[in-house]
């Protein structure tokens, strides 16, 4: 393939030519070689740059993790609390005025005053204008089940619970359960050794509660 100067006006199709290619002229294969050198020149301080480029983008994304690895325990926090907040305002409607929310729900006549109370105190704490309003509904409908328990009485009523819920003013099998439980327990666990390390172990966890307790 023979190729004249006059007839190549743009460099750049030198790219195109294929190997074996003569140019008719001294003068242009020297000018080849030096616009080889020129497009090397170029193609590193294009590599440079991107090399560059690279550089400051890993060193930035390296202090936007810092960044948020120092903060995501707060940020974390922060998202679950409003994501309780309105999982829990999901469950309130709004009245006929569309101006506030109205939640119904069930509770015991002696957790009244405490419920006030709470509502009062989340009043203040948040700096609302305007206050929450309690008020006592008549229903038909069968009211929930709820049992009193202490931190004596709670782990037999979560065993009870298990297998049924008792209906409202049902009697509470849980009575029954604090006597016969420990006694079927020990028919068919009849073993000294491992009843001994159970009474030591309850024992010290019962010497220790208020600490444990505490965290």
């Amino acid at each position: 393939m023979v190729i004249e100067i006059g007839k190549l006006f743009d460099v750049e199709r030198l790219l195109y030519l294929q190997k074996g290619s003569i140019v008719s002229s001294d003068r242009w294969v020297g000018y080849v070689c030096a616009y080889t050198v020129s497009i090397h020149g170029r193609v590193s301080g294009w590599l440079a740059e991107l090399k560059t480029t690279i550089s400051d983008g890993l060193d930035h994304l390296k202090i936007l993790l810092e960044t948020i690895g120092d903060k995501f325990e707060q940020w974390n926090l922060k998202v679950r609390k409003e994501k309780a907040i309105y999982h829990t305002l999901n469950m309130l409607s709004l009245d006929v005025t569309k101006k506030c929310l109205v939640g119904e729900g069930w509770s015991p006549l002696f957790a009244a005053p405490e419920i006030q109370e709470a509502l009062q105190r989340a009043a203040v704490d948040s700096n609302s204008q305007v206050g929450s309003i309690f008020q006592v509904l008549r229903t038909k409908e069968m009211p929930q089940t709820f049992f009193r328990t202490n931190k004596f009485t709670t782990a037999f009523q979560e065993i009870v619970d298990a297998y049924s819920v008792a209906k409202y003013q049902e009697a509470n099998p849980i009575v029954f359960t604090i006597v016969t439980f420990p006694f079927l327990f020990a028919v068919m666990f009849g073993d000294w050794g491992h009843g001994i390390c159970l009474l030591l172990a309850t024992m010290y966890l019962i010497l220790r509660e208020k600490k444990l307790s505490s965290q």
